[in-house]
């Protein structure tokens, strides 16, 4: 917080500089929230040589409407978290608008697939723990923790992954996964063969279409630190096509989210008393 009650930034998350500017924000301080905007110079204002320049998560300050570093402090303290005042939104085609689906969604995956898993309570020959994991865009912390204290014999991660069905992203480099085609499928990395397959036949079975995925090291998930706990977890992660991930406008689509608890509660009801997910080689 500066002598003029501007208050700089840290990043907290996979937080894109480039999209905050402008933008309405709330400070969560223990006196309440405080609503800001983060500033942004008029291009009438800025040199020609800065106009085209990315900013760096530094370069962003907050403006709440004092004048001082005093009067801010009374508002707010060092550490305070702040998010976009950004709010749900429904378009057409079952598309919808919010901030963060990256990765609110997976918890209401699980959540629906737990309702799901009730209803057929009685075919269900598995122990279900289900979690929602906290500081996955931190170093996958919560993840790492819980794990290791379940120590399950296998785990489905759920969250988001990108669409690339939209103008300037390149399909050959980052692959080809749309909109309203169904959740997505990653193979390779963390991600057990076994237990893919497995989800595959479940999703054949109740006749939802899957799309594919692969990666070479790690997912960017918490799949990354489950499947490597405890001298190995069989893991395996599905996703949800997201357009525009970590902005204030993320867009997915319902239909493919609803199918996502539909799998998860297959998995789950598939799996036998006592069976195990390793490789016989």
């Amino acid at each position: 917080i500066d002598e003029n009650g501007f208050i700089y930034v840290r990043r907290l998350g996979g937080v894109d500089a480039t999209v905050s500017k402008a933008q309405r924000v709330v400070i969560h301080s223990a006196n309440g929230p405080v609503t800001g905007v983060i500033g942004n110079v008029a291009p009438h204002l800025s040199k020609m040589d800065q106009s085209d320049k990315k900013p760096q998560i530094h370069d962003l300050f907050v403006d709440i409407g004092v004048s001082s570093k005093a009067e801010a402090m009374k508002l707010v303290k060092i550490g305070n978290p702040i998010t976009v005042k950004n709010n749900f939104e429904l378009l057409r085609n079952d598309l919808a608008v919010a901030r963060a689906f990256d990765n609110r969604v997976g918890t209401f995956a699980v959540a629906e697939a737990l309702k799901l898993i009730h209803k057929d309570r009685k075919k269900l020959k598995a122990e279900i723990c289900v979690v929602s994991n906290v500081m996955e865009e931190g170093g996958c912390l919560g993840a790492r923790q819980i794990a290791y204290s379940l120590k399950p014999d296998v785990a489905i991660v759920t969250d988001v992954t990108h669409a690339t069905d939209y103008p300037t992203v390149n399909k050959a480099m980052h692959g080809d996964v749309q909109m309203g085609n169904g959740p997505s499928l990653t193979h390779g990395g963390p991600n057990h063969p076994v237990v893919v397959e497995r989800l595959e036949q479940v999703a054949k079975k109740l006749k939802i279409n899957v799309q594919h995925e692969a990666v070479s090291s790690t997912s960017g998930t918490d799949t990354d630190v489950i499947f490597w706990t405890r001298g190995g977890i069989p893991s395996a992660l599905i996703s949800l096509p997201n357009r525009y991930m970590h902005s204030p406008v993320e867009m997915v689509n319902l239909k493919d989210l609803e199918k996502i608890p539909a799998i998860m509660a297959g998995f789950a009801l598939s799996v036998k008393k006592g069976e195990s997910f390793a490789v016989h080689i």
